[in-house]
Formats: C-alpha cells, structure tokens, sequence
C-alpha cells in the first residue's frame, strides 16, 4: 500500500494550502510564516519587540547572551522596558487577509503594566500598546472577547481578533 499516493488522493489535501499561504511565499517576514512552534514564535516576537523597543531609544535589560530579560522570579511578563513588565502577544496576519489579526490568550489577572500587540503582515510589520488598565476596562469579563475558561473552566482568557481596539495606543506614545 503506498500510504502518500493515497494520502495525495485525500480530500483533506486536494484544498491544498492553507488560505493565505501562498501571500508568504518570498516575503520579508516569511520565516515567521515557516515557524511551526506557536512557542517559538511567542519567543521570536518577543525578542522582536524588545529589539524593536531598544532600537526606538527604550531601556531593555538583556542577559549575557543578548537575550530579554524579565525581573526576576516574575513570569506573568515578558520583557521589561524602562523598568516596566511588559507581556507581548504577537500575531500573524489571519487567512491571507493583511492587517487581520488575532492575539490569543490575553490574561487580565497576570502582572504586568503594558501590554504589546504585533501584527506581522507578509511584508510589514506594526505594533501597538496599551495599559494594564486599559486591559481591565476593556476586555475582562466582556463576553465578545472571551476566548475561553481554560482546561477546568476557571479561568479569564480572553482575545482579540480581526481588530485593533481603538483604545491601542501607537509607539509614538510610549
């Protein structure tokens, strides 16, 4: 039995690549694209954005290997800028349609001040913030943002999907 003849012959695979896929090919930002690791791509915006903070005039500390770091014994961010805990949530552009993105697993009750959003479109890049605070008042406990309740339905996940709030701010404003 030749199991790739007939998996070729699928059904599954006769809707042939995602929708969007082909947009990636040859980009600038294709290599996010190639990630298969959503943990690595965590990682990797993360770094991006501390790269991208330090490169606009902003304190990032850094370990010795170059890498973010956060204040210690702390895990609810990921990287601190100008003394700030900030959590960073990235997203690529969704089913091959620029600018429409979705950042997943937003957690009010974590301890942060700010929190970035990055959009990663084929050939761009954009980048958004906001507080704590604004967090609060926008999303927790609003129904239309809620992703879901975890594994044992206890806790406050929530998203953002196909649109940057109007209460984001731009970097301009940090």
């Amino acid at each position: 039995m030749d199991v790739t003849k007939a998996a070729l012959s699928t059904t599954t695979l006769a809707e042939g690549n995602p929708p969007g896929a082909r947009m990636w090919k040859g980009s600038k930002f294709e290599s996010f694209y190639l990630m298969s690791s959503p943990k690595a791509k965590g990682c990797r915006g993360e770094r991006l954005a501390a790269d991208i903070l330090e490169n606009l005039g902003h304190n990032v500390p850094r370990n010795r290997k170059g890498r973010p770091v956060r204040i210690k014994g702390d895990s609810d961010h990921d990287i601190v800028v100008n003394g700030d805990r900030i959590e960073v949530k990235m997203s690529l552009t969704w089913g091959g349609v620029e600018n429409c993105f979705t950042w997943q697993q937003i957690r009010p009750s974590q301890c942060y001040d700010r929190i970035v959003f990055i959009g990663i479109n084929p050939n761009s890049v954009q980048m958004w913030w906001a507080t704590k605070e604004d967090i609060t008042k926008h999303i927790e406990g609003c129904d239309s943002y809620r992703q879901h309740g975890g594994k044992d339905g206890k806790q406050d996940l929530y998203w953002i999907r196909n649109e940057v709030p109007t209460w984001c701010r731009s970097l301009k404003e940090w």
